[in-house]
């Protein structure tokens, strides 16, 4: 569809703003044609060599997958970039090289529910770009302080189970009103994440198939990526880079569903206080802590926990001047409850972070164990035998130690994260949750048995105490052996003797490491059962220890989590 900017009336709404001149691009595939890619095309006559434009996600197209634009100057591709429906307008500049025929094209989906996306405010240059003002864009009044709602609705509203009926008022109305345990609240939106069937498979499933790219298994990553940590998709300061998909097709059908609202704040400013609460749970209530992310242009601003039984809390995040402000809930088990967000006030005033105890959600900070240990440098190959006792035995010893240690080290390397979790007790002292995160299985977010953990640690151990003990003997085998190479055997055999007695040295030294390195690992994990807790009404468990702090040890930040609050595993 082509917008040509004759009329200020006839208008598209792209990330949140309103463009009269460009092209929105849709098409999906049938059950006839699979062709699902839209273009427009141009003839320029071979007279510009670079074009600028904006390129961003139509905003009530009501489906949000991804997708990529290319441009293509003549049959030359100059430009591939994704189209992520949850990303802020992106604005390009690309060298055209006096191209005839310039063209514009989206791949498209072979889902159900297709995405639009738009290019617009396109412009030719002859020579190199420059600064210009041909197109300016309405934006409303942006005093110090101001109601988020009565600066504009949400661009992106996106609640699956609702379809948009009764999700978003502006409080032009009091007929229309959240019913909050007998407050009416005429001015709000709710977010609600759901899992259904889906048709979404196969053919029909497009490029990659609905959950390319995704982080974990839940899609959290389409507009949070992870710096790091993925609990509920993010870190504070992490970047918003759509690598994922939205929705996450799991075997079967069933589709898992994100929920959203973005609403564009100008970059004007620097500071949201909202109130969210738990309006409707989806059957009795409970406790499951559904993850909260607010995002600021790109960047994970605040992230918290709201649950179905909580009181309505209100949260100050900075979110400093941004342009594109989102409210994400993350689908991290199934269907949640409807959460309503209310009296959501903007200033340009700077306040700091600001998160109630009980919505408080401790991310884990992610370490490992020091694990330095390579194998021996020198090569080694088992000698025939040189018919000298002490020498064979000698060398057989070498090469029994050659390859055990290759094989301890094969096996000894820890394939876990350590996640430490600060939390805040009842009386206001800080402690930490220790899980253990396999490398091994990246489709679960369940921790590992530390118990087993330790198990393994402690064989591993006396295999290594045992390998050096062998060494240890061989030392003085070395003299019984030295003394075999007198005469005609030392012309024959000596080069043999000469390279173990290096391997020996150089297994000796590693093997030395390998019980330092393997023994500091065996001492962390006993020390989380000797100085495990129950603590606040939460017990230690086989996958979660509660510890007091280490000596110098101090939290990240002091906004924690309640270790009421928290769920032990």
């Amino acid at each position: 569809q082509i917008y040509d900017g004759s009329s200020e009336h006839i208008t598209f709404s792209m990330g949140g703003v309103r463009f009269n001149e460009g092209i929105v691009f849709y098409d999906m595939a049938t059950l006839l044609d699979d062709n699902t890619s839209s273009y427009a095309m141009f003839d320029l006559g071979g007279e510009f060599d670079y074009v600028s434009f904006t390129a961003g996600y139509i905003g009530k197209s009501g489906a949000m997958n991804n997708d990529v634009l290319r441009v293509y100057a003549d049959d030359e591709l100059v430009l591939e970039a994704p189209l992520v429906a949850t990303a802020p307008n992106r604005d390009y500049v690309v060298p055209i090289r006096r191209c005839r025929r310039l063209r514009f094209e989206n791949q498209g989906s072979g889902t159900l529910d297709v995405a639009a996306y738009g290019v617009a405010d396109v412009v030719l240059y002859r020579g190199e770009p420059v600064e210009n003002d041909l197109f300016v864009h309405p934006r409303p009044e942006c005093p110090p302080e101001i109601d988020l709602i009565d600066l504009g609705a949400p661009y992106i509203h996106y609640v699956s189970p609702m379809k948009g009926k009764d999700i978003f008022y502006d409080g032009s109305t009091m007929r229309n009103y959240f019913d909050l345990n007998g407050q009416r609240i005429t001015k709000g939106f709710l977010l609600e994440t759901s899992v259904h069937f889906s048709l979404d498979h196969g053919v029909l499933s497009g490029t990659g198939g609905a959950a390319a790219g995704a982080i974990g298994s839940t899609a959290v990553g389409s507009a949070f990526v992870s710096s790091g940590i993925a609990v509920g998709g993010a870190v504070i300061g992490s970047s918003l880079a759509g690598v994922a998909s939205f929705l996450m097709l799991a075997a079967g059908g069933e589709a898992m569903e994100n929920s959203l609202a973005a609403f564009n704040t100008y970059g004007e400013y620097n500071t949201l206080t909202f109130t969210v609460a738990c309006l409707d749970p989806p059957g009795n209530a409970d406790s499951y802590k559904e993850t909260l992310l607010i995002g600021a242009d790109g960047k994970v601003a605040a992230e918290l926990a709201v649950y179905e039984t909580m009181e309505p809390q209100t949260i100050t995040v900075p979110i400093d001047g941004c342009g594109q402000l989102m409210f994400w809930l993350a689908n991290t088990d199934n269907w949640s409850g409807q959460f309503l967000f209310y009296d959501l006030k903007l200033t340009k005033e700077r306040l700091p972070l600001d998160i109630p105890k009980p919505v408080r959600l401790s991310l884990p900070v992610q370490t490992r164990n020091v694990w330095t240990v390579k194998a021996p440098e020198l090569e080694w190959e088992r000698p025939r035998s040189s018919g000298r006792r002490e020498l064979d035995s000698f060398l057989t010893g070498v090469s029994n130690v050659y390859e055990s240690l290759h094989s301890i080290i094969k096996n000894a390397a820890p394939l876990y994260d350590i996640r430490t979790y600060y939390l805040e007790t009842d009386a206001g002292q800080v402690c930490k949750a220790v899980q253990l995160m396999s490398d091994l299985n990246h489709t679960t977010h369940e921790p590992m048995y530390i118990t087993n953990e330790l198990s393994g640690c402690e064989r591993e151990l006396r295999s290594i105490i045992e390998l050096r003990r062998s060494i240890t003997e061989l030392g003085f085998q070395q003299v019984g052996a030295a003394v075999d190479l007198v005469g005609l055997a030392g012309i024959t055999h000596g080069g043999a003797y000469s390279q173990a007695v290096k391997v020996l040295k150089e297994c000796s030294e590693v093997a030395g490491q390998l019980y330092q390195q393997k023994m500091a690992e065996t001492e962390f994990l006993r020390s989380l059962f000797v100085n495990a807790l129950d603590i606040d009404g939460k017990r230690s468990t086989e996958k979660t220890i509660f510890n007091p702090l280490s000596q110098g040890e101090t939290p990240p930040t002091d906004l924690l989590q309640l270790v009421r609050y928290f769920d032990v595993k």
